[in-house]
């Protein structure tokens, strides 16, 4: 691995998160939509057999709709074609769990306004390509805009066609111009709060990292059943998803009770950090924080905890791995004196190993056995709380 002795890689613009001057972006696209919607109404393209109001609403609504569930039905057919499946839908808080032979759904009413879908190799196969994936939703886009473009010059613009013909063609190309908000979006190489299809493309060029997006969400999918993770090493971890398997690596070496190695991986994923996606920057801080308490140094660790973002704290507390689940009962404990979030989480935790298929891997055994030491350490530190046993 390689070993670094600066603190941070140096970051170029396509590693700073655009999410925010983005939106202004995407505002201005449909401002203008709207105008020349205007324009087209007032120049009476349209013969006006139907309501202004209805004429904005049904090509608005029916375009980001009908281009948002045509652009990611291309991403699963084309992602079938390549030799994967969907992982997992995350629609509007309800949660389309595929990562076992039974599909699971569940509700989280604090990931209303989360929409996501993901997708792994079948048969765990790290050699597929997935590129073929970002260029599903772009292909399927295309399709529907020569479509429109087609409707539009063979019956709109014919002033012989029927007049209801006419006023559908119009209201089905602003409906396409509207829905190309979902490809515009995903189109944009630049970072934003999750990964783009084209910045996907940029970062899946070599075959390397390739393998590791395969292995990254191979083990997503492991990590909702209990199986034991793939952990691959490279030889630099220069790139999006190289990096996302570090932590994989990490984790091994902590089980195996490697802790000099495992201080050396979780200082490469700090040096490389600028790949991390903004609600992942946390994880090397909530490790380096456990390892403190591990060594028995609690006053490092509440220390390296209390130093960083607040958004980073809460990510700590709230944990989305099983892995994270040590650290948390520990800050909870130690920083927060918080007795009640401390069983809050403990059920949590009894809840999550219940729900795994895979129960006696030595990933979930490892956790099971650290949480559990957690527990106790915090305890100890905190008899005040009377946090009971166990």
């Amino acid at each position: 691995m390689e070993q670094r002795k600066t603190n941070e890689a140096a970051k170029s613009l396509l590693d700073y998160n655009a999410s925010w001057p983005l939106t202004l972006v995407y505002m201005g696209f449909l401002i203008g939509i709207y105008f020349a919607q205007q324009y087209a109404w007032a120049h009476n393209f349209l013969n006006n057999n139907y309501s202004n109001v209805a004429f904005y609403f049904t090509s608005i609504l029916g375009g980001v709709v009908l281009t948002f569930l045509l652009y990611n039905l291309g991403k699963i057919i084309f992602a079938r074609i390549a030799g994967y499946k969907v992982l997992y839908i995350k629609l509007l808080g309800v949660h389309f769990d595929f990562s076992s032979s039974k599909a699971k759904v569940s509700f989280n009413i604090t990931q209303v306004f989360t929409i996501g879908m993901k997708f792994v190799p079948i048969n765990d196969d790290v050699n597929k390509n997935p590129r073929l994936i970002f260029l599903g939703g772009f292909i399927t886009e295309g399709i529907l805009i020569i479509s429109a473009l087609i409707l539009l010059f063979t019956v709109c613009l014919n002033k012989e066609t029927a007049t209801g013909i006419s006023d559908f063609g119009w209201t089905f190309l602003y409906a396409v111009c509207y829905g190309f908000l979902t490809p515009l979006y995903e189109m944009i190489p630049l970072r934003q709060d999750y990964q783009t299809d084209m910045y996907n493309l940029m970062n899946t060029k070599t075959k390397e990292d390739q393998i590791a997006h395969n292995i990254y969400y191979i083990n997503l999918k492991k990590e909702l059943t209990g199986e034991e993770f793939i952990t691959p090493e490279f030889e630099d971890y220069n790139s999006f998803y190289k990096l996302h398997v570090l932590y994989y690596v990490y984790l091994k070496n902590l089980y195996e009770s490697k802790l000099e190695q495992a201080f050396k991986v979780l200082e490469t994923m700090k040096y490389y950090s600028k790949y991390y996606l903004d609600d992942e920057k946390y994880l090397p801080i909530a490790e380096t924080v456990y390892l403190k308490y591990l060594i028995d140094d609690e006053v490092g660790a509440n220390t390296a905890f209390l130093l960083v973002k607040k958004d980073f704290r809460k990510n700590v507390t709230r944990p989305a791995y099983l892995s994270g689940y040590r650290t948390a009962v520990l800050v909870l404990a130690n920083v927060h004196s918080d007795r009640q979030s401390v069983a809050e989480l403990t059920k949590d935790f009894d809840a999550y190993i219940e729900s795994f298929q895979v129960k006696d891997s030595t990933r979930v055994v490892k956790e099971t056995e650290f949480f559990n030491a957690a527990y106790e350490k915090a305890r100890k530190l905190k008899p005040d709380l009377e946090i009971p046993a166990r």
